[in-house]
């Protein structure tokens, strides 16, 4: 009895229950184990299982390999008969369809930018004044930062900046939690799935969205995995994904060095969109717009309208080239409408270097908006005598005709052939 106890006991784990259920099936049952109530269970299975030290444990099995597609090779001369559709935008010459991210300094108004953009896409009006409508479409705005009450307040400021009170806001969606990482693509994709006509998801902030468990990788692969996370999303569907961050502290002549953290970040999306407050002496910030598919990078000079959101006043270029020739203009107006390069230089208000002065002056100059006379002094085009053109070569006839020569050259007086 005990040696059948002891094997059993091995087999199930020292499982009371099984080894005796077991015995009474075998055809070593015997009288004896009815006839002395703990004889079996109390006295023989007990101390077998006491005294079995080691239990059969199932052979692990070895893992399945992951199932890996194998990679598929294209031919160049196949891709130079393909054609391509263009860049789409979702907000025409501002945001393209994929994964952009959305940097700025803090407290620049990266969140008022970010609702602005989700408010024209789904009600369809201008992103700001002087543009065509949007094309109308769903938005989701995942405002992991903020709260209801935070998002009704702006939402009622956007409505008063664009003059739209009674606008039709079904098409705006938003959460204030959402699951992070892989979790939260699931979610974005379970979303899409039930709104085709989704064309904009914003995520505000990355930090409050992405892993946290990042511990066992490098900087870089814990930035890398922000866009790698959602690039599916991008090839699945046809949607802007915007992912609001900040800049770094750090000062630097490139705008995509300004994003914080590592190039990984920036390596793993489609473009960017990069928000900087405005430089000394200057009203407004700039919003520089690149990416891979964007052929021609820009920069845009916005500023903030009294509800806090924002306005475009054009290309950063122009509006820059605009506001350096109004300063030299309003420089020789103080200096009587003709000065010296340093005269000029000293009556600017800020602080401009000779050689920097000297090529915007001679630019302005190629445009006609100043001259320059002999004596390298410039002036406005009102204090500079008007000389003609030289006139051209005419053969005048004998008869000294003078009215035929005028109605040929209705331009010229009798005086200027003096």
């Amino acid at each position: 009895d005990m040696a059948l106890a002891s094997h059993l006991a091995f087999w199930t784990g020292c499982d009371v229950d099984r080894i005796e259920r077991l015995m009474r099936r075998s055809g070593l049952a015997r009288e004896k184990w009815n006839e002395h109530r703990k004889y079996l269970r109390g006295l023989t299975i007990a101390h077998a299982c006491a005294t079995t030290a080691n239990v059969y444990q199932d052979p692990q099995q070895p893992a399945a390999l992951p199932v890996v597609e194998r990679p598929r090779i294209r031919n160049g001369a196949d891709l130079d008969r393909q054609e391509f559709a263009p860049t789409t935008w979702i907000i025409r010459d501002v945001l393209p369809a994929g994964i952009t991210l959305l940097s700025g300094d803090p407290k620049a108004g990266k969140s008022f930018l970010s609702l602005q953009f989700a408010f024209s896409i789904a009600t369809g009006c201008p992103l700001w004044n002087g543009r065509s409508p949007e094309k109308q479409g769903r938005a989701l705005y995942l405002a992991l930062e903020d709260t209801d009450r935070r998002m009704k307040k702006r939402l009622s400021g956007v409505k008063m900046d664009r003059g739209l009170f009674n606008v039709d806001m079904g098409k705006f969606d938003y959460a204030t939690d959402w699951p992070r990482g892989e979790a939260g693509v699931e979610e974005i994709r379970s979303y899409l799935t039930a709104n085709p006509d989704c064309r904009l998801v914003i995520i505000d902030t990355i930090a409050a969205w992405r892993n946290q468990d990042t511990a066992r990788l490098s900087a870089y692969q814990a930035d890398y995995q922000v866009g790698e996370m959602l690039k599916p999303l991008g090839r699945e569907f046809d949607i802007a994904l915007l992912l609001v961050h900040h800049n770094r502290k750090q000062a630097s002549d490139d705008a995509t060095q300004k994003i914080s953290g590592t190039n990984g970040l920036l390596g793993s999306v489609d473009g960017a969109l990069i928000l900087e407050k405005p430089t000394r002496g200057a009203e407004h910030s700039s919003l520089v717009i690149t990416g891979r598919d964007i052929d021609h990078p820009g920069e845009l000079a916005i500023a903030r309208t009294a509800t806090g959101f924002w306005s475009c006043l054009g290309k950063a270029e122009e509006v820059a080239r605009s506001a350096e020739s109004q300063a030299v203009l309003d420089a020789l107006r103080s200096l009587g409408g003709m000065g010296s390069l340093r005269d000029i230089q000293m009556s600017l208000e800020e602080a401009v270097k000779i050689g920097t002065l000297k090529t915007r002056l001679s630019r302005m100059v190629k445009r006609g908006e100043i001259f320059r006379n002999s004596h390298d002094d410039y002036s406005l085009p009102s204090s500079t005598p008007q000389k003609l053109p030289e006139p051209p070569s005419i053969i005048i006839d004998p008869k000294g005709d003078i009215t035929n020569l005028m109605l040929t050259f209705p331009e010229m007086r009798p005086e200027d052939f003096e």
